[in-house]
């Protein structure tokens, strides 16, 4: 084995002892010149995730000071454009307020990993900067819920609709529609928010029934 200090890192090869012999490493420190490593060589990005984390400490904030990077992650390349940024969740009255799919994150469990894996991206509720409450009092039942949304996607680089299933602590993933069936499309044109990106959401309950209030952006 080899271990190679970040900071000797450079644009000259690396000569390492590998055993009884020698032999040279070039080691690359996020993109290089000809852009992602990972693309260039044809590697897809990795699906294995460490398991989920302990959930972190709960913060609070003015609503006044929400901005840039604070306090959620600003989603970025190489989530397609169409999930980046920040999101306010209208019409959610004292629940939910703002989510992002930036990553990484310290969730572990494939959340908040900043890309798609396979058309699909999970968010923790109570996750690491990945959503907020507008309340103290749902904030208060993440500890006991532990609620993960799992977003599947209709295409990973240019979406327009997502199924979501819910994910509860001691209850795996729902994936029965006809019980549960979370929704959202990408709205063309909003004139209520113009110049930015908009999800429709909604929500329908055993068969087809929507539930009252769920229709939100």
């Amino acid at each position: 084995s080899a271990e190679i200090s970040l900071k000797a890192l450079s644009e000259k090869e690396l000569e390492l002892s590998l055993g009884e012999g020698k032999g040279f490493v070039k080691a690359l420190a996020g993109k290089d010149s000809e852009g992602s490593f990972l693309q260039t060589h044809g590697v897809s990005e990795s699906s294995m995730f460490p398991k989920l984390h302990a959930l972190g400490e709960i913060k609070t904030c003015m609503a006044s000071d929400v901005k840039g990077d604070f306090p959620l992650r600003t989603g970025k390349a190489p989530l397609p454009k169409a999930t980046r940024g920040v999101y306010w969740l209208s019409g959610q009255a004292e629940g939910s307020a703002l989510a992002s799919f930036a990553g990484p994150s310290n969730d572990g469990g494939g959340c908040s990993v900043g890309h798609m894996v396979n058309n699909m991206m999970k968010l923790r509720c109570g996750g690491d900067r990945s959503w907020a409450e507008a309340s103290k009092g749902p904030a208060d039942n993440v500890e006991i819920i532990d609620l993960i949304y799992n977003f599947v996607f209709d295409s990973s680089e240019n979406p327009t609709k997502a199924q979501i299933y819910p994910e509860w602590k001691f209850v795996g993933a729902l994936t029965t529609e006809w019980v549960m069936d979370f929704e959202m499309y990408l709205a063309e044109e909003d004139a209520e928010y113009p110049g930015s990106v908009v999800w429709q959401r909604s929500s329908f309950f055993f068969g087809g029934n929507e539930a009252v209030g769920s229709r939100y952006k």
